[in-house]
């Protein structure tokens, strides 16, 4: 028999479920992503963490608010929506604890952070990190979208470093990301890290901006950010004295060097260069085998999909531009990213290029401020 309850919070009974990832649902309690064990209501498309179900209807001494009880209240009371959390001091949309007598606000993440349902504390030492004022306490997350990483932007998964008190989240990778490094998209120099977070920088790789940590050449006039910083040059072609490197994402601005037509998205490009090539421009295979998929995958655009609904590649499982090109079988509809199965594209002449290749292509160092 299902487990049943009813919460204070809603007019209907409510059935315990397990939540996988569901996108565009969200929590009433703590209105993050769902996931994992959650209570639902069959008729309205209410639905409650169980760990947000169970957090106290009061509080009597909290930590951050100690001289008088909190009680907890439901989003739609009062008629109040949107509040400022009063520690974290970030708009919230949920419930929340207040004080009865002085109206101070909590969201339940503030007033119960021991108690998060998809957030576990460390227990190794804080640390302190130059991108942000307050000291880091470790942590480990369970994958869902909504919390993203301050540095590189992109969903937190596994161990990571969050400040308490901000909600400012950095992976432990990007905590760890060296001050310098050698480059692929000019190798005559160094680039140095940038662990500041405003203002937006123009990425010089796709032309975007970006809020977030970036790596500058020391001799100046390149920016890149960190998303565009972990990609590889992955084909060399004869047109082009140097390596190309694959962008999924549109790159803004950019004409095509073999077409010249304009450029969307899906290119090989020399970011020193401004060097670029159309997928459908570069010499590539259109019919290819891989191990991701038993039968030939066919170069294709996927036109017609919902731009409103979610698309997974069904290789790595992350999720894809929809309405782009990908490599796809018909019969299975099994499609898969492009750079998931890049080196059988590429054909064996160019399933990767070595550091010894982009050396060898490395140019005299130039008079700062100058680009080609």
């Amino acid at each position: 028999m299902e487990e049943s309850m009813v919460h204070f919070s809603h007019e209907h009974p409510l059935l315990l479920c397990n939540k996988k990832r569901i996108h565009n649902s969200k929590c009433a309690g703590c209105d993050l992503p769902l996931r994992g064990p959650a209570y639902e209501c069959s008729s309205c498309n209410f639905c409650l963490h169980k760990s947000c179900s169970q957090v106290p209807m009061e509080i009597q001494q909290s930590p951050l608010h100690p001289s008088h009880p909190l009680t907890l209240l439901r989003k739609s009371q009062d008629g109040l929506g949107v509040f400022i959390c009063h520690s974290c001091n970030q708009s919230c949309y949920g419930f929340r604890y207040q004080c009865s007598q002085c109206n101070f606000v909590l969201d339940i993440e503030c007033a119960t952070e021991d108690d998060h349902p998809l957030i576990s504390y460390g227990t190794e030492e804080n640390i302190k990190h130059s991108s942000h004022r307050h000291h880091l306490t470790p942590a480990n997350f369970r994958r869902f979208e909504g919390i993203r990483c301050s540095g590189c932007k992109l969903d937190i998964d596994g161990e990571a470093y969050v400040c308490r008190g901000c909600k400012f989240f950095l992976h432990k990778s990007c905590v760890e990301l060296p001050e310098e490094i050698k480059h692929h998209f000019d190798t005559a120099t160094t680039f140095g890290l940038l662990a500041c977070l405003e203002p937006a920088i123009i990425c010089s790789a796709c032309k975007e901006d970006f809020h977030g940590f970036t790596y500058m050449r020391q001799s100046g006039g390149m920016e890149v950010g960190i998303d565009c910083s972990f990609l590889k040059p992955s084909l060399k072609v004869e047109q082009h004295k140097h390596s190309l490197t694959y962008f999924e994402k549109k790159v803004r601005g950019m004409k095509c060097s073999a077409c010249g037509n304009r450029c969307k998205a899906q290119i090989f490009r020399c970011v020193k260069c401004n060097f670029n090539l159309h997928f459908s421009c570069a010499p590539i295979l259109r019919t290819i085998k891989h191990e991701c998929h038993i039968d030939p995958l066919t170069l294709k655009k996927l036109e017609g999909e919902d731009e409103t609904e979610d698309h997974y590649c069904d290789a790595c499982e992350e999720r894809r531009i929809p309405n782009q090109l990908v490599y796809y079988c018909e019969e299975c509809d099994f499609a898969v990213h492009i750079e998931c199965v890049l080196s059988e594209v590429l054909g064996s002449s160019n399933g990767g290029i070595s550091q010894a290749q982009l050396d060898q292509e490395s140019d005299p160092p130039e008079e700062k401020g100058t680009m080609h």
